[in-house]
């Protein structure tokens, strides 16, 4: 499988120990993806390491590294872990990362299943302690997730708080809580989503590439964590079927258009650094400008499409 690989990864051990900082030490740890590793050494770390034991945040940090090598392999081991289990806030929250790393690297069959564990979540007596959470959660799907339940359970919620909240200020703040999540962060994830739909539907390869580097650049009518993982997903994707030359292309004329504009020299470096990087992920060319971009301190910028150096390691 090294072989197959563009680059030269790290032994196992050496592997293991950049995992652990990442995922278990997340606290205090490494604060990005080890880029350098053999997919088959994360797959193991993974099988042997991810369990109910760990923080919720741990299992955050293991979506980011399933999603950045695309690991399906592991798919099996994280379905197995949702098992209707939940009897606390920790478990509720680490099968919400589940079910969203299942949607974010898995085929239209683990999707479902993944939609499926969503309804599960809603009808949960914990998932009042976490609608914000599962309202994220809506951002790693497609239209195969329904959320008339989610959206029911929580205007009943409120309606009743709202009642209480005449006589009572925590149940009133609790209500508000609710409402935010109703109004604002759920219709924004779904948005999101519509998003996503309309480029994946376009029939214009090119047009579809373009839309996708602004979206990964920052650069679009979106700017979003979220967003840019599913962007740099679906340029991985796009990069698997040959079309490396039009995804560098596409990037170099979006940071063209960023030179151009009127931010500041310090606002356009974060996206020199973010376009040098990618464009180095895909295997371009670099120019001048762009290497030099890459030989300055990144202020510990992170970006999804990056693979590091022995001296950017961190």
């Amino acid at each position: 499988m090294n072989g197959e690989l563009p680059y030269k990864p790290v032994d196992e051990a050496t592997a293991y120990k950049e995992l652990k900082s990442y995922i278990i030490e997340w606290k205090y740890g490494r604060k990005s993806v080890p880029t350098l590793l053999d997919p088959v050494h994360v797959d193991k770390f993974l099988r042997e390491k991810l369990d109910r034991s760990l923080h919720a945040n741990a299992f955050e940090r293991a979506r980011r590294v399933v999603d950045y090598y695309d690991l399906i392999t592991v798919i099996d081991h994280l379905e197995k872990m949702l098992d209707r289990g939940e009897k606390e806030s920790r478990q509720f929250m680490q099968s919400v990362q589940l079910i969203m790393t299942l949607a974010q690297v898995g085929d239209d069959l683990t999707r479902a299943k993944a939609a499926t564990y969503f309804q599960f979540l809603v009808g949960h007596k914990l998932a009042s302690e976490h609608y914000e959470q599962m309202a994220m959660a809506v951002d790693a799907f497609g239209p195969e997730l329904k959320v008339d339940g989610l959206q029911k359970k929580m205007s009943a919620e409120f309606d009743q708080l709202k009642a209480k909240g005449k006589t009572d200020r925590a149940s009133d703040d609790e209500a508000e809580y609710i409402d935010g999540v109703l109004h604002n962060d759920l219709p924004k994830a779904l948005s999101e989503r519509d998003q996503r739909q309309r480029i994946l539907s376009a029939q214009d390869v090119a047009k579809r590439i373009d839309e996708t580097c602004r979206l990964y650049m920052g650069w679009s009518e979106s700017e979003d964590l979220e967003l840019r993982w599913w962007a740099a997903r679906q340029l991985r994707a796009i990069s698997r079927e040959g079309k490396n030359e039009q995804i560098i292309a596409s990037l170099k004329n979006v940071a063209k258009e960023i030179e151009a504009s009127d931010l500041s020299d310090e606002e356009k470096f974060a996206y020199r650094l973010r376009s040098a990087r990618a464009v180095r992920f895909f295997g371009g060319t670099l120019s001048t400008k762009e290497r030099f971009v890459l030989s300055q301190p990144d202020e510990g910028q992170i970006d999804v499409l990056f693979r590091e150096t022995g001296q950017e390691a961190n």
